[in-house]
C-alpha cells in the first residue's frame, strides 16, 4: 500500500473522539454489520495479499465467516430495541 505510514497517521487517535469533534468528522465510519466489514475486505483485499503477507485463500475464508452471520439489515431490524441491543451485547461483544 502506499502511503502507508501516512494512512495509519492520519487516523491516529490519542483523545476521546467523542470530546473532539475535529478528530471524529476526520475519521471514516467503520461499517455497521459483518457482512458490511465484507464487501470493504473483498474491496480492499489486494492490499492484504500484496506480497504474500495474506494468502487469498485465507481472505476467502474470513469473508465466508463474515457473510455467514447474513445480518446486512439487523440494525434496521433491532431498531433502538434496547432489549435486543443488549443481547446483541452480551452475546457477541467482549470486553476486558
Amino acid at each position: 500500500m502506499e502511503n502507508a505510514v501516512q494512512y495509519a497517521k492520519d487516523r491516529y487517535v490519542s483523545v476521546n473522539i467523542f470530546e473532539h469533534e475535529d478528530v471524529l468528522k476526520r475519521l471514516d465510519v467503520l461499517p455497521d454489520s459483518c457482512a458490511a466489514s465484507a464487501d470493504l475486505l473483498e474491496r480492499d483485499r489486494a492490499i492484504y495479499e500484496e506480497k504474500g503477507i495474506f494468502a487469498p485463500a485465507l481472505i476467502d475464508g474470513i469473508l465466508k465467516e463474515l457473510r455467514s452471520y447474513n445480518d446486512r439489515t439487523l440494525r434496521a431490524e433491532i431498531g433502538t430495541n434496547p432489549h435486543k441491543i443488549l443481547e446483541l451485547v452480551e452475546t457477541f461483544m467482549h470486553c476486558g
